[in-house]
């Protein structure tokens, strides 16, 4: 019985056995006894060995085999011989296969294996013996037959269970229609032909914008080819057309064209199917219409719903699906009449569009008003304030145009209640935005600078005229603030309402609970700003890597921001500069040569600076020089107070020329201006040492030792600065002073703040000290091996960088391997360092910076010769030792010194001599 309790018209078994034709007497024969059909383009492939031609279809074609090893008989499908070699039909072909083969089902046909062979991709399936539904369906409507109504429905709905099975492990058919539906003799419907199948897992398998399956079983979304709407509902469509087919006898789109079928797919709703077949219930035509919907949200959810609606369908029971209500009819005929749809919604869109969209507008701005509000937060909640150095001073000298750190230098001051000069730098503020088109922070500024003035106008110290003119400032800037809005991202300064009707003495409320956007662009100028005075000082690379950040987000939303593209270039020159991590010097040149390209015709002479300095880490000496005489012209013009860093940058590329009186004079003339330059002291330090002249490179170090409380690059806080007490170490270890610069060590490692590089180099010269200072008789590790341990755990702290560790770091971790008698592990170190070298250090900084591999070659050779003192064939292992010892002298004799290091070098290398006996 069905829904309206009319049973099925069920024919007896002659009356439908036409949909299934019985084995002809070939089928029935012993599969061994077959025997080939001429003309088969192959004997055999594999272990088939091909009978005759069973179909064929646009992608492949089918024939009858024989698996030989198994006496059974197959069907094997190849690619056609014009698809051969090409790479979307191998793809297809593969595809096919591999989403077969995944799937067990007892109405899919069963993949037994496959191969390639001779050129050839093919794969083996069950044979199933009987018709494809489409030609049984054809056959009954050519002879004017009744269609079975149960059995067609209980084909389907195996079809669907089968599909619904396969979309369980992600597989989407989106090629089901009669043609890929067999029946067996038996009345069982089996599922074929997945080629185009799509795994909803596998990117390979998306559509890519062409059309994928036949045109008149296709679901709108392929027709779009919208691969992100393409799921199992798309099947589930494509099932439904199938069923329209075989209970009308149509298709429900036709046409001279694709192009023709695609557009009643798209945009004409099917004939119902009671008109071509009254026969047919209510319900299913429910069922057949639902499966069809346009919209995939309108379809069955999934094909387990479809097949379970079938079932209800055969057992007379009340289906899931409903006839289309009020709301998607008329949807469906304002599609089929659009210009009376047009016409008509035009009318009632003119009437209530003020209305509704006045109301809705309202409500939208409230509720975004609410979200932005959250972002506003008290300055002391996401501003901090700076411990080092202010940086607004260095902030103008970038770009004396920009805006932003008046704003941020003002805010500051108001926190400090330095309403006065907030006044001034207000102001400033605004004449600034005025020329670069910054209007939101324009009005942020008038806003801040009208309640500042009514502030300033309520203390009792001004006199009535002061605070009306201040009032009447106020009530200009406060006007000129405009509409408030916090949704918009540029909105700094959260604005009170209605401030100018605000009680009196309110104003200084207003202004100590100043809030503002914590998403805000100054918001990540000033964290980078913060950080940054530290950097140089010896931050870890934490603190580089929330520097980079803060900088890169700037300039995320501020592309020119010429201040960020500074500091993001000193940024990663200090990272390269402190950490080893040399080839982050490229990085610092391309965010300087950006600020150069925004600073437009007057670039600040700090880019020139730092790129000079980049230049000498880079080995471009000739580079660094020109940089710098383009910052001493700079300086010169606009008379700025900052004279000593670019005389420092001109001798240091001297210095590294060899031109030794040249770079003396620039030192004298930097330290002329600026005596307690730190920096330029242990440049002209290490200059001495360079030469020789160790009673001059100590004067420079006792002037920095005397006047250390002056000198704030030299001592922060109490600390002092590494590198001060590397250079004492190295003037004492070339006076042969041991103990003293044993001392040096022990202070650097307990009153020096952090820098990896020089705690690691520090760790790395106490290597170079002589044997018996560190060996002991009784086999213990001796004072100074401790101390290289401390000095390496000091510099492995906060030192990973991505997964990578500093290579003069692998050196220190060998040095200490060494020191305690793990001569493999040091080996691999040293040989680790080198690689890390290779790997990320451009050629230009490899070729400058060679002592670097050989200081770690001459390692090496210490190390494999004392490893030869334990192993039982020595002579192999001291070859080793000789072997990285020429290796080092080839660098040592044939590459020019940097002045830096040349005592350094000097060190291991006798000290290599020393331990190999080479006199």
């Amino acid at each position: 019985m069905n829904a309206h309790g009319k049973a099925f018209d069920i024919p007896d078994e002659p009356a439908w056995s036409m949909f299934v034709d019985r084995p002809d007497e070939e089928e029935g024969t012993d599969a061994a006894a077959l025997e080939p059909e001429p003309g088969l383009p192959f004997d055999r492939l594999g272990e088939f060995r091909l009978i005759r031609k069973l179909g064929e279809g646009g992608m492949g074609m089918v024939y009858l085999a024989v698996q030989e090893p198994l006496g059974r008989k197959v069907a094997l499908k190849i690619i056609r011989p014009e698809r051969m070699g090409s790479l979307e039909a191998e793809t297809r072909f593969s595809r096919e296969a591999k989403a077969v083969s995944r799937l067990r089902h007892p109405n899919i046909v069963t993949v037994y294996g496959g191969g390639k062979e001779k050129g050839v991709h093919y794969f083996a399936m069950e044979f199933v013996e009987g018709k494809g539904l489409e030609e049984l369906l054809h056959k009954a409507s050519s002879k004017g037959e009744t269609k079975p109504l149960p059995k067609v429905l209980g084909w389907i709905r195996e079809i669907a269970q089968a599909l619904g099975s396969g979309h369980e492990t992600g597989i989407i058919h989106r090629d089901v229609k009669p043609s890929n539906i067999r029946i067996t003799p038996g009345g069982q419907a089996l599922l074929m032909d997945y080629g185009v199948a799509r795994h909803t897992n596998l990117a390979t398998m998306t559509l890519t914008g062409d059309f994928r399956g036949t045109p008149h079983y296709a679901s709108p979304e392929q027709v779009k080819a919208k691969s992100q709407a393409i799921d199992a509902r798309t099947d589930v469509y494509s099932l439904g057309v199938t069923l329209y087919e075989a209970v009308t006898g149509k298709v429900p789109f036709r046409g001279e064209t694709t192009e023709q079928v695609f557009h009643q797919i798209l945009e004409i709703d099917p004939v119902s199917p009671r008109r071509l077949n009254p026969a047919i219930s209510r319900d299913l035509e429910n069922v057949i219409t639902t499966a069809m919907e346009k919209d995939p949200n309108q379809r069955y959810p999934s094909m387990a719903v479809f097949a379970a609606d079938l079932g209800r369908l055969l057992a007379g029971e009340a289906v899931w699906a409903r006839p289309a209500g009020w709301i998607r009819g008329s949807t469906k005929w304002m599609r089929r009449h659009r210009f009376l749809t047009f016409a008509a919604a035009t009318v009632l869109i003119v009437l209530s569009a003020l209305t509704f969209f006045g109301l809705e507008i309202s409500r939208q701005k409230q509720k975004e008003f609410r979200v932005a509000a959250e972002r506003f937060k008290p300055v002391n909640k996401v501003i901090t304030r700076w411990t080092l150095f202010l940086p607004w001073p260095w902030c103008s000298e970038i770009d004396p145009h920009d805006p932003g750190a008046c704003m941020l230098k003002a805010i500051f001051e108001i926190e400090s209640n330095e309403l006065e000069q907030a006044v001034c730098d207000l102001e400033e503020c605004i004449k600034r935005c005025k020329g670069c088109g910054e209007n939101n922070l324009e009005k942020d500024a008038h806003y801040l600078l009208g309640i500042t003035r009514l502030a300033l106008s309520e203390r009792p110290e001004s006199t009535r005229q002061e605070k009306e003119k201040l009032r009447d400032d106020a009530e200009f800037n406060l006007r000129k603030t405009g509409d408030f809005d916090p949704a918009a991202g540029e909105t700094f300064v959260w604005q009170e309402r209605d401030l100018l009707e605000m009680a009196p003495g309110r104003a200084g409320d207003a202004l100590s609970n100043i809030k503002i956007n914590s998403e805000h662009f100054l918001v990540q100028l000033d964290r980078g700003l913060q950080i940054f005075p530290g950097l140089f000082l010896g931050g870890g690379i934490e603190d580089f890597e929330k520097t980079i950040n803060s900088f890169e987000a700037v300039l995320s939303c501020r592309h020119d921001h010429v201040i960020s593209w500074t500091y993001l270039g000193r940024t990663y020159y200090f990272f390269a500069r402190f950490f080893d991590f040399l080839d982050m010097a490229e990085k610092a040149e391309e965010c300087l040569v950006q600020a150069l390209r925004f600073a437009g015709d007057r670039p600040s002479y700090m880019i020139y600076n730092t790129l000079g300095a980049v230049s000498l880490l880079r080995g471009r000496n000739d580079e660094a020089l020109a940089y710098n005489e383009e910052a001493r012209k700079i300086v010169q013009h606009h008379r700025y107070q900052n004279m000593h860093n670019i005389y420092s940058g001109i001798g240091k590329a001297y210095a590294r020329q060899g031109l030794f009186n040249e770079a003396l004079e620039q030192y004298e003339l930097a330290l002329k201006i600026h005596p307690g330059d730190a920096s330029v002291r242990m440049a002209l330090a290490e200059l001495f040492l360079f030469e020789g002249d160790l009673d001059r490179a100590q004067k420079q170090v006792q002037y920095l030792v005397d006047h250390g409380k002056e000198i704030r690059a030299v001592k922060i806080s109490g600390v002092l600065h590494p590198a001060l007490f590397l250079i004492r170490t190295r003037i004492h270890l070339e006076r042969k002073e041991y103990p003293e610069a044993e001392n040096c060590l022990y202070d650097l490692y307990t009153k020096a703040i952090f820098s990896s590089r020089d705690f690691s180099l520090a760790c790395l010269l106490i290597a170079t000290f002589p044997e018996d200072r560190l060996c002991k008789e009784d086999g213990k590790q001796s004072e100074l091996g401790s101390l290289a341990k401390n000095l390496k755990f000091e510099a492995h702290f906060n030192t990973r960088y991505h997964f990578r560790t500093p290579p003069i770091l692998l050196s220190a971790d060998g040095v200490c391997m060494y020191l305690s008698g793990d001569y493999q592990d040091a080996i691999q170190n040293f040989e680790k360092a080198i690689q890390e070298r290779e790997k990320w250090w451009p050629r230009e900084i490899r070729e400058f910076h060679w002592i670097e591999d050989a200081r770690d070659l001459y390692l090496k050779a210490m190390t494999y010769f004392k490893l030869s003192l334990e192993s039982k064939e020595p002579k192999i292992i001291e070859r080793k030792a000789r072997a990285c010892f020429d290796e080092a002298e080839k660098l040592y004799l044939h590459k020019s010194f940097p002045i830096e290091s040349i005592d350094i070098i000097r060190r291991f290398r006798t000290k290599a001599k020393e331990v190999l006996g080479i006199y």
